[in-house]
């Protein structure tokens, strides 16, 4: 039974003000609806986010991972979950501060130093 459509929806949904030390302030909750089609069945799912990040996820399943599993087998559970796993394995390992950069001083002492210790490929080249 093959994918034929991969379709999502992206809803914020209000919520009564609250928080916590990890995630600081929250009054949303963003939903991402999908409904997966194959001969003339429908599979629904769901995934959400706490009020941050739901677009990108959206977007993440509408451009990388839609595109990916249709015209796959729908019955090979396993398989679809092997292959979506490894599309996303690196995604978003490089994100964030890196400590190794994150120094008190001169941030462009900073990006001197970065620059002489590795080389752009212009650079490189003389």
């Amino acid at each position: 039974m093959k994918i034929e459509s991969v379709e999502t929806a992206y809803y914020r949904l209000p919520l009564e003000p609250m928080g916590d030390a990890g995630h600081g302030a929250i009054d949303t909750e963003e939903l991402i609806t999908l409904a997966l089609r194959a001969e003339g069945l429908t599979g629904n799912g769901y995934t959400y986010t706490i009020g941050r990040g739901g677009r990108a996820i959206k977007a993440l399943i509408d451009h990388d991972l839609a595109p990916l599993i249709e015209g796959e087998d729908a019955d090979d559970i396993e398989g679809l979950w092997d292959l979506m796993w490894r599309r996303l394995l690196y995604v978003g390992r490089r994100i964030g501060p890196r400590p190794t950069i994150q120094r008190k001083g001169d941030p462009h002492e900073d990006r001197e130093r970065r620059d002489r210790l590795l080389p752009t490929a212009a650079g490189a080249d003389g």
